[in-house]
């Protein structure tokens, strides 16, 4: 069928699957996923607003690497003697550090493997690798030191206003998707240094704002959210007549006998048999 006639005949397709783009604005890939209408119209608006990239902002760029899990004792240590040492689940689109799973490394590691890696306050924290999303940046609080992971870099911009706005950015859709365009790989994407340096950059102080009105507001709903189930639970018990025991955690009441019938063929666990959860069915 002509090219012609099948978008005639077809105008309900979905235009981002089946388009055309001409040899003129082919570059290095060749991928449609590169030049989907759709990235390629949201970069052009991007490039409208701003000519800046990420590179303009970038004073140093490193990566890191994982010590062999083999070698704990050489490589790692605890929270009250060790370095963090942050991975991508430490990372969160709100741009904080999330450090209460945080794995440490030892001094040694962090002043020698690892040097070339290390982190401190101020720094912007990108992931690089990785399936979801494609780079989720946080910014290093205060006085903070540690290292990353090879699935990370760490850059090192003019101050902590820069990289707030670049973490911000780079977190919102916007953001996401002009790095994800520029990712390579099927099952473990990755945008090497070369594609991160490239990503367009709109730099407004705006966004810091847009960004905490958007969380304080998603903090709200949350916990409206959370009343109204609650209230809702409460109505539902009230309309059907139900009213819930108590829960007692005396020792007498945690002590109970049960007949083998009443466990044979299910859980023989003691807290799945408590009298409370009997009264409640």
């Amino acid at each position: 069928m002509p090219e012609s006639t099948f978008f005639r005949d077809y105008p309900d397709f979905d235009k981002n699957r089946i388009f055309l783009i001409s040899r003129g604005i082919l570059e290095s890939r060749l991928d449609p996923f590169y030049y989907k209408p759709e990235i390629i119209e949201l970069e052009s608006k991007v490039k409208k607003i701003s000519q800046l990239k990420l590179r303009d902002f970038i004073l140093s760029i490193a990566g890191g690497a994982t010590p062999s899990k083999k070698e704990t004792e050489k490589y790692y240590s605890d929270k009250e003697n060790g370095i963090p040492f942050i991975r991508v689940q430490n990372l969160t689109v709100s741009s904080k550090l999330k450090l209460d799973n945080c794995v440490y490394i030892n001094r040694f590691t962090h002043n020698g493997m690892l040097k070339r890696s290390q982190v401190f306050e101020n720094d912007l924290l990108v992931k690089i690798t990785g399936v979801g999303r494609m780079c989720v940046s946080s910014v290093a609080p205060k006085d903070f030191e540690g290292n990353i992971n090879q699935h990370l870099v760490v850059i090192k911009t003019k101050d902590k206003f820069t990289s707030d706005i670049l973490a911000a950015y780079l977190n919102s859709d916007i953001g996401e998707k002009l790095a994800s365009r520029r990712a390579t790989g099927g099952t473990r994407p990755a945008v090497d240094y070369k594609a991160l340096r490239s990503i367009p950059i709109i730099f407004k102080s705006e966004i810091l704002e847009i960004i905490k009105n958007a969380y304080k507001q998603k903090k709200e709903k949350l916990k409206q959210a959370k009343d109204l189930l609650n209230r809702i639970d409460k109505y539902l018990l009230n309309e059907l007549g139900v009213t819930l025991p108590e829960k007692d955690n005396s020792l007498q009441n945690r002590i109970f006998l049960t007949s083998v019938s009443n466990v044979s063929g299910g859980r023989l666990d003691p807290d799945y048999s408590q009298l409370y959860y009997l009264n409640c069915i």
